[in-house]
Protein backbone atom coordinates (compact mmCIF):
# COMPACT_ATOMS: atom_id res chain seq x y z
CA UNK A 1 0.00 0.00 0.00
CA UNK A 2 1.09 3.51 -0.92
CA UNK A 3 2.03 6.30 1.44
CA UNK A 4 0.17 9.24 0.44
CA UNK A 5 2.18 12.74 1.71
CA UNK A 6 0.06 16.28 1.68
CA UNK A 7 2.45 19.35 0.84
CA UNK A 8 0.83 22.28 2.15
CA UNK A 9 1.10 25.75 0.40
CA UNK A 10 3.29 28.03 1.29
CA UNK A 11 1.33 31.62 2.48
CA UNK A 12 3.22 33.63 4.63
CA UNK A 13 6.73 34.87 4.42
CA UNK A 14 8.89 34.30 7.85
CA UNK A 15 9.73 36.99 9.83
CA UNK A 16 13.52 37.26 8.97
CA UNK A 17 12.15 37.27 5.00
CA UNK A 18 9.71 40.32 6.19
CA UNK A 19 12.64 42.16 7.57
CA UNK A 20 14.71 41.74 4.92
CA UNK A 21 12.70 42.90 2.59
CA UNK A 22 11.76 46.62 4.77
CA UNK A 23 15.87 46.84 4.63
CA UNK A 24 16.21 46.48 1.19
CA UNK A 25 12.98 48.95 0.82
CA UNK A 26 14.80 51.33 3.69
CA UNK A 27 18.28 51.18 1.90
CA UNK A 28 16.16 52.09 -1.81
CA UNK A 29 14.14 55.02 -0.15
CA UNK A 30 17.56 56.45 1.52
CA UNK A 31 19.09 56.36 -2.17
CA UNK A 32 16.14 57.20 -4.50
CA UNK A 33 14.86 60.28 -2.16
CA UNK A 34 17.21 62.40 -2.22
CA UNK A 35 17.24 62.00 -6.46
CA UNK A 36 13.75 62.58 -5.95
CA UNK A 37 14.70 65.77 -4.53
CA UNK A 38 16.85 67.10 -6.48
CA UNK A 39 15.11 66.68 -9.49
CA UNK A 40 11.99 68.24 -8.05
CA UNK A 41 13.99 71.06 -7.05
CA UNK A 42 16.00 71.29 -10.66
CA UNK A 43 12.29 71.89 -12.16
CA UNK A 44 11.46 74.32 -9.99
CA UNK A 45 14.64 76.26 -10.99
CA UNK A 46 13.69 75.88 -14.48
CA UNK A 47 10.50 77.11 -13.55
CA UNK A 48 12.38 80.33 -11.98
CA UNK A 49 14.47 80.68 -14.68
CA UNK A 50 11.22 81.25 -16.96
CA UNK A 51 9.53 83.59 -14.64
CA UNK A 52 12.90 85.44 -14.68
CA UNK A 53 13.78 85.68 -18.55
CA UNK A 54 9.58 86.90 -18.84
CA UNK A 55 10.27 89.31 -16.46
CA UNK A 56 13.28 90.79 -18.12
CA UNK A 57 11.77 90.57 -21.04
CA UNK A 58 9.23 92.98 -19.67
CA UNK A 59 12.18 95.84 -18.48
CA UNK A 60 13.23 95.92 -21.94
CA UNK A 61 9.94 96.13 -23.07
CA UNK A 62 8.99 98.97 -20.85
CA UNK A 63 12.46 100.82 -21.71
CA UNK A 64 11.47 100.85 -25.30
CA UNK A 65 8.07 102.25 -24.45
CA UNK A 66 9.60 105.06 -22.37
CA UNK A 67 12.83 106.20 -24.43
CA UNK A 68 15.00 103.11 -23.29
CA UNK A 69 14.82 103.71 -19.69
CA UNK A 70 14.49 101.09 -17.33
CA UNK A 71 11.85 101.27 -14.33
CA UNK A 72 13.26 102.26 -11.22
CA UNK A 73 12.98 100.19 -7.95
CA UNK A 74 9.88 102.42 -6.20
CA UNK A 75 10.00 103.41 -2.84
CA UNK A 76 7.42 103.43 0.07
CA UNK A 77 5.60 106.73 -0.68
CA UNK A 78 4.93 105.69 -3.99
CA UNK A 79 1.64 103.96 -4.17
CA UNK A 80 -2.22 104.41 -5.30
CA UNK A 81 -5.58 103.50 -3.47
CA UNK A 82 -6.86 100.98 -6.27
CA UNK A 83 -5.38 97.88 -6.97
CA UNK A 84 -2.71 97.68 -9.77
CA UNK A 85 -4.22 94.88 -11.38
CA UNK A 86 -8.03 95.02 -11.36
CA UNK A 87 -9.30 92.05 -9.02
CA UNK A 88 -6.45 91.21 -7.68
CA UNK A 89 -6.10 92.80 -3.86
CA UNK A 90 -3.22 91.16 -3.14
CA UNK A 91 -0.16 92.43 -5.70
CA UNK A 92 1.99 95.01 -4.89
CA UNK A 93 -0.62 95.30 -1.54
CA UNK A 94 0.53 97.21 1.87
CA UNK A 95 -1.83 96.71 4.94
CA UNK A 96 0.04 98.21 7.10
CA UNK A 97 2.71 100.90 7.64
CA UNK A 98 0.57 104.11 6.32
CA UNK A 99 -1.37 101.56 4.24
CA UNK A 100 -3.47 100.19 3.27
CA UNK A 101 -2.38 101.14 -0.06
CA UNK A 102 -0.70 99.68 -3.37
CA UNK A 103 2.50 100.08 -4.19
CA UNK A 104 4.39 101.95 -7.31
CA UNK A 105 7.73 99.47 -7.90
CA UNK A 106 9.89 98.43 -10.85
CA UNK A 107 7.21 94.97 -10.65
CA UNK A 108 4.11 97.44 -11.08
CA UNK A 109 5.71 98.81 -13.97
CA UNK A 110 6.33 96.23 -16.29
CA UNK A 111 2.99 94.17 -15.12
CA UNK A 112 1.55 95.27 -17.74
CA UNK A 113 4.34 93.84 -20.50
CA UNK A 114 3.76 90.62 -18.57
CA UNK A 115 0.15 90.14 -17.68
CA UNK A 116 0.69 87.40 -15.38
CA UNK A 117 0.99 88.10 -11.39
CA UNK A 118 2.34 84.77 -10.77
CA UNK A 119 5.99 85.06 -12.80
CA UNK A 120 6.58 87.45 -10.00
CA UNK A 121 6.71 84.32 -7.79
CA UNK A 122 9.68 81.19 -7.13
CA UNK A 123 8.46 77.86 -6.76
CA UNK A 124 11.07 77.51 -3.96
CA UNK A 125 11.30 80.74 -2.65
CA UNK A 126 8.79 81.43 0.99
CA UNK A 127 9.62 84.92 0.77
CA UNK A 128 6.63 87.38 -0.28
CA UNK A 129 6.92 90.72 -0.64
CA UNK A 130 3.02 92.42 -1.31
CA UNK A 131 2.96 89.05 -3.81
CA UNK A 132 6.73 89.30 -5.41
CA UNK A 133 9.81 87.32 -4.48
CA UNK A 134 12.54 88.27 -6.71
CA UNK A 135 14.02 91.80 -6.22
CA UNK A 136 15.65 94.75 -8.48
CA UNK A 137 19.14 95.91 -6.97
CA UNK A 138 19.05 99.37 -5.42
CA UNK A 139 22.93 99.59 -5.66
CA UNK A 140 26.26 98.19 -7.11
CA UNK A 141 29.77 98.32 -6.35
CA UNK A 142 33.06 99.57 -8.11
CA UNK A 143 35.06 97.98 -5.97
CA UNK A 144 35.97 100.54 -3.53
CA UNK A 145 32.67 102.54 -3.48
CA UNK A 146 28.83 101.99 -3.73
CA UNK A 147 27.07 103.00 -7.15
CA UNK A 148 23.75 104.11 -7.28
CA UNK A 149 21.96 101.20 -9.44
CA UNK A 150 18.30 101.18 -9.71
CA UNK A 151 17.33 102.85 -6.65
CA UNK A 152 16.54 105.54 -9.58
CA UNK A 153 15.85 105.15 -13.63
CA UNK A 154 18.46 104.16 -15.48
CA UNK A 155 19.11 104.17 -19.47
CA UNK A 156 20.18 101.70 -21.25
CA UNK A 157 23.02 103.35 -22.94
CA UNK A 158 24.45 103.48 -19.62
CA UNK A 159 25.23 99.45 -19.37
CA UNK A 160 28.53 98.62 -20.62
CA UNK A 161 28.10 95.21 -19.86
CA UNK A 162 24.82 94.11 -20.16
CA UNK A 163 25.50 90.52 -20.30
CA UNK A 164 27.33 90.95 -16.77
CA UNK A 165 25.45 93.26 -15.13
CA UNK A 166 22.53 91.74 -12.66
CA UNK A 167 18.65 92.96 -13.32
CA UNK A 168 16.47 90.70 -10.85
CA UNK A 169 17.61 88.62 -8.96
CA UNK A 170 15.88 86.40 -5.65
CA UNK A 171 15.17 88.45 -3.01
CA UNK A 172 14.85 87.53 0.85
CA UNK A 173 15.03 89.27 4.15
CA UNK A 174 15.80 92.36 4.39
CA UNK A 175 11.97 94.37 4.06
CA UNK A 176 11.86 97.25 1.97
CA UNK A 177 9.72 96.99 -1.70
CA UNK A 178 11.21 94.45 -3.50
CA UNK A 179 14.88 95.48 -3.50
CA UNK A 180 18.13 93.79 -3.11
CA UNK A 181 21.65 95.04 -2.48
CA UNK A 182 20.65 98.22 -0.66
CA UNK A 183 24.12 99.90 0.94
CA UNK A 184 22.94 100.19 4.51
CA UNK A 185 23.63 96.13 4.82
CA UNK A 186 20.38 94.78 3.77
CA UNK A 187 21.77 92.53 1.29
CA UNK A 188 18.88 90.95 1.20
CA UNK A 189 18.98 87.64 -1.04
CA UNK A 190 17.97 84.33 -0.57
CA UNK A 191 19.53 80.88 -1.67
CA UNK A 192 16.06 80.00 -3.55
CA UNK A 193 18.30 76.82 -5.43
CA UNK A 194 20.99 74.62 -4.30
CA UNK A 195 22.70 77.29 -1.77
CA UNK A 196 22.30 79.93 -4.72
CA UNK A 197 19.52 81.18 -6.85
CA UNK A 198 19.21 82.33 -10.38
CA UNK A 199 19.81 86.03 -11.65
CA UNK A 200 18.54 87.79 -15.05
CA UNK A 201 20.56 90.10 -16.98
CA UNK A 202 20.11 93.39 -18.38
CA UNK A 203 20.49 91.67 -21.89
CA UNK A 204 17.86 89.06 -21.06
CA UNK A 205 19.68 86.14 -20.37
CA UNK A 206 19.05 84.24 -16.89
CA UNK A 207 22.20 81.98 -15.02
CA UNK A 208 22.51 80.15 -11.87
CA UNK A 209 24.67 81.16 -9.27
CA UNK A 210 26.18 80.03 -5.84
CA UNK A 211 25.46 82.62 -3.64
CA UNK A 212 27.95 84.91 -1.24
CA UNK A 213 27.87 85.89 2.35
CA UNK A 214 31.38 88.26 1.70
CA UNK A 215 30.69 92.43 2.85
CA UNK A 216 30.82 94.27 -0.35
CA UNK A 217 33.31 96.72 -1.16
CA UNK A 218 31.64 100.19 -0.68
CA UNK A 219 28.14 99.28 1.22
CA UNK A 220 27.93 98.61 5.30
CA UNK A 221 28.59 95.25 6.48
CA UNK A 222 25.72 93.01 6.77
CA UNK A 223 23.28 93.91 9.58
CA UNK A 224 22.39 90.48 10.19
CA UNK A 225 23.11 86.56 8.71
CA UNK A 226 19.71 86.36 7.45
CA UNK A 227 20.88 89.26 4.94
CA UNK A 228 24.35 88.85 3.62
CA UNK A 229 23.40 86.54 0.83
CA UNK A 230 23.51 88.31 -2.14
CA UNK A 231 24.99 86.82 -5.92
CA UNK A 232 28.76 87.20 -6.89
CA UNK A 233 30.24 90.43 -6.97
CA UNK A 234 31.04 90.48 -10.33
CA UNK A 235 27.30 90.23 -11.18
CA UNK A 236 27.09 93.56 -10.10
CA UNK A 237 30.64 95.08 -10.15
CA UNK A 238 31.15 98.27 -12.32
CA UNK A 239 27.60 98.27 -14.36
CA UNK A 240 28.60 101.37 -15.74
CA UNK A 241 32.22 101.39 -16.96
Amino acid sequence: MHKITLHKNRTAFTLIELLVVIAIIAILAAILFPVFARARESARRASCQSNLKQLALGVTMYAQDYDETMPRLGSSSDHQPDPIVPGNTQFNFQPDYGGPFYYHTWASAIYPYVKNTQVFLCPSNPKNFYGVNYGFPAYATDGTNKVTYLATSQKLARFTRPSESLLISEKGAGGGPQYILYYNGNYACYESHFDGGNVAFVDGHVKWYKFETSDIPGFDPAVSASVSIHPPLKTFMKPFS
